[in-house]
This record gives C-alpha cells, structure tokens and sequence, in this order.
C-alpha cells in the first residue's frame, strides 16, 4: 500500500454538493497533510502523520496514526498533542519510536501501540533533531547544534547560548563564510551528530570539530546518516571542504558510535555524495551522488559501496532521470519512481536488476519485497549517458572523464579547493 504525501481534503460530504466554486487559501488550511509513512516490519500496519493547520491561529498540530494494512484499512489516531513527529518501528515491530514535546523540548518517546503505553527515553537539554534509533534498540543518533568545544554537553551549551543573547552586544561575529541559514546566524555553533546510550544514559558527540555533520539541508538532517546493521557504526554526510561556500563536494564519512577518528569513504569525487543506506547484511552502504562538482542541478545517481573491498558501483548509469530518496530507513530504494532496488535480497543481482536489462522494457514494472509490493510507472525513453557507453552496465564512481565528454551545462566559474578527507 503506497500513501502520498498530497491532500487529504476533509470536507464534508454536504459541502462536496453544495455548488462550485474557486479553491481558497481556506480550503488549503481546512485540509490535512499526511506523511512520514512507515511500514511495521511484517508489514500489517503502518504508521504516519497528519498534520491540520489553522489559519486564524497561524498554527499547526501533527499528530500520529496507525492504520491496518488489511482490506479493512481501519485507522487510529495515536497521539492527540498536535507534537508528535518523526515516527519509526522497532525491529520487533512491537513499539513506536517518535519525537515529541511533552516536557518543552523536542525528546524522544517510545510507544506501545497495543495499550498506547509511552516512556520517555531522551533528556537531552537541548532537545534532538532527526532521531534515529539502532537496529537493536540501545542508541540513539539524533543532530544538534552546538558548540565544538563543548559538545555533547547540552546544559554548557545552552548556558553559553544565554549568556551570549542576555550580553550588552548583540552583534554577529563571522571570520568565514556560511555564517547564516535562513534568519539564524550560527555564531560559532555546527550541527553534530549526538549519540545517546539509552542503557547507560550517557551523550557522546560523534563528529567533532568545525564541520556541519550531518551538512544542512533545508529538509533537516533525516536520511542523512544512517546506523550499520550491527549497531556500530555510523555513515553520514558531510561537506569538510577548506571553503564550503564554493564546493558542493559532500562526502561520506563513517564513524563508530562510542566516537573516534572517521572515515571518508568518497574522497576522489570532487562533488557531491550522501543519503546513506547499510544494506541488511551489512556488506553494502547505498548511497547517492553528482559528478559536477558546484552544480547543484547535476544529475543524482545511485552507488553501491562494498565495505569488504572498497568498489564503489554506479547501479543507475543508464537511467536518465534522478535517482531519489524515499527518507526512510528501510531496505528498499526507490529509483526515481520508475524502479526499485530491494536490498534485502542478493545484493550481487541487485546490480544486474537496476543497471542491466531494464532499459530495454517499455511495459511497466511490479516488483515484489519481503514486506511490500511496489508499482512502478512506465519509464521515459533513456538516452546514451555522456559519461559511460551504452553497453555499460557497471560503472566506477569518481572516474575521470575525456574533454570530448563533457556536458555543455550551465556551471559556475569558481576554483573547487581540493578535499580534505582522509
């Protein structure tokens, strides 16, 4: 069952008949937003947000429901505070994990959805962002922002925080660039990846230093690291070039939950890399990336990452069209709508599914995994990439490419420092 994230319109039926008229900025705040939908893992029941917003108040309230997979499809509404986002199962399917507000901060809550049973899990001063929980359900990697040298010390930084907006000088000190996102200045604070021992109630700030890590996304951090299937590391996207404001050269890094030196894993492609997903053994990291470095609209493909020998193998060449993320830590990838890669079975067949003989298909693609069933929609025609040759099924990331076959794209005319990774 796929839902979408477009309108739920909740008008009644006795206004449905009423005569026609023009689609009003009421109509659009009388409606409800459905998202975040995530499937329990023997896919009976699936869980989502609605979100409802008033005009008047200038407000909106997200709550959480569950619905039966079944020809039913019976709903129950989980949450009732209009606070409640970012849903995900356990392994065992047996709780919820969400990020709620109940004590002031945004802090992670776990659910029983038999009984609606909640326990509060995270005390973190600061609140989390983006939460995340490990396959076997002791961590929890969540994003904050803070400052370097304090790190995972959230009452520290908070109290800096005050201290800094209570003082006589308000002004805003900047010695580099990307000083500012939106309206809120960064001041000297990064966004790091916190992980929290839920056994040991303890924080550990995971990727230290002067980089935004997970990099900011207008989106937030959501699928922008991810946890190993064995709960021990960490692989998540970050831009360390010397001068981020001229590069889009993102890479992937991993590290170990308990903290340490990380790796990069992408340092010869000078542009962008991120959106990592373990495979469910563990031997694979799929991910996505660009091959023009500073062009922001380049073409996303999708890669595979074999964590044995380190071969990276570009699964999509032959698709011209975007590769994009469904946002939510499962083993399957969807490819631009048109395919879907399941990585829960063999991933050495997975290349030949997504990269071989499909682009020879006209008709349109259903293809079966252990939890869902997805349909595909007819691909558009493809043409030859520029980068690789027809018969290519296979391809290396980062490979260097002859000036005969170079786009004739828009790009900027800016110098690319070299990366610093590794």
């Amino acid at each position: 069952m796929i839902l979408s994230a477009a309108l739920l319109l909740t008008l009644g039926a006795g206004e449905a008949m009423a005569q026609k008229r023009a689609f009003t900025i009421e109509d659009v705040y009388r409606s409800q937003y459905v998202g975040a939908p995530q499937l329990s893992p023997d896919g009976t029941r699936l869980v989502f947000t609605t979100t409802q917003q008033s005009l008047p108040a200038q407000s909106s309230k997200t709550n959480l429901v569950l619905m039966e997979t079944g020809k039913n499809g019976t709903t129950r509404t989980l949450t009732t505070d209009g606070m409640s986002f970012g849903p995900q199962w356990s392994s065992d399917g047996k709780s919820l994990y969400y990020t709620g507000y109940a004590t002031g901060t945004a802090q992670l809550y776990r659910m029983d959805p038999a009984t609606g049973e909640t326990t509060q899990l995270t005390d973190f001063a600061m609140g989390v962002g983006d939460a995340l929980v490990s396959p076997d359900g002791r961590y929890v990697a969540f994003t904050a922002t803070v400052y370097p040298d304090l790190g995972a010390d959230a009452k520290a930084n908070l109290e800096r925080k005050r201290r800094k907006e209570a003082g006589p000088v308000h002004a805003h000190i900047a010695d580099s660039l990307l000083f500012r996102h939106w309206t809120e200045y960064q001041d000297g604070r990064f966004q790091h990846i916190i992980v929290c021992d839920l056994q040991d109630k303890t924080y550990t700030d995971v990727t230290p230093g002067t980089w935004h890590s997970p990099v900011f996304s207008p989106n937030g951090g959501a699928g922008l690291f991810a946890f190993s299937p064995d709960s021990k590391e960490i692989c998540f996207t970050s831009n360390r070039d010397r001068h981020q404001e001229a590069s889009t050269n993102c890479d992937l890094w991993t590290v170990s939950i308990t903290g340490g030196e990380a790796k990069c894993l992408t340092k010869e492609n000078p542009a962008w890399d991120g959106q990592p997903l373990y495979s469910p053994d563990g031997r694979y990291i799929a991910y996505r990336f660009q091959t023009v470095p500073s062009y922001e609209s380049d073409r996303f493909r999708l890669a595979l990452y074999d964590r044995t020998t380190g071969e990276k193998r570009v699964l999509t060449e032959q698709l011209d069209n975007w590769t994009t993320s469904n946002g939510a830590p499962t083993p399957r990838i969807f490819i631009s709508s048109h395919r879907s890669v399941d990585m829960s079975r063999s991933t050495n067949s997975t290349s030949r599914r997504a990269s071989g003989n499909q682009s020879s298909r006209s008709e349109p693609s259903r293809v079966s995994t252990s939890t869902a069933r997805a349909t595909s929609t007819t691909p558009t025609p493809r043409r030859a990439s520029p980068w690789t040759s027809t018969k290519q099924t296979s391809a290396r990331v980062g490979k260097s490419r002859s000036p005969s076959t170079t786009r004739s794209l828009p790009r900027r005319s800016i110098s690319v420092p070299q990366s610093r990774c590794g």
